[in-house]
């Protein structure tokens, strides 16, 4: 994955936390989910 500098790193990492807070507990800390919840959501926004 090609990733365009630190601050898409930064706030992708922010979004997955986020993502941790509000879907973690209703996946029961399965956080691989969270990972390719996330991966998918910045592969679209990278398609666009």
């Amino acid at each position: 994955m090609n990733y365009t500098g630190k601050t898409n790193l930064r706030s992708l990492k922010a979004s997955r936390d986020t993502l941790k807070r509000l879907i973690l507990p209703k996946i029961n800390g399965e956080e691989e989910n969270v990972d390719k919840v996330v991966c998918e959501m910045f592969n679209k926004s990278l398609d666009k």
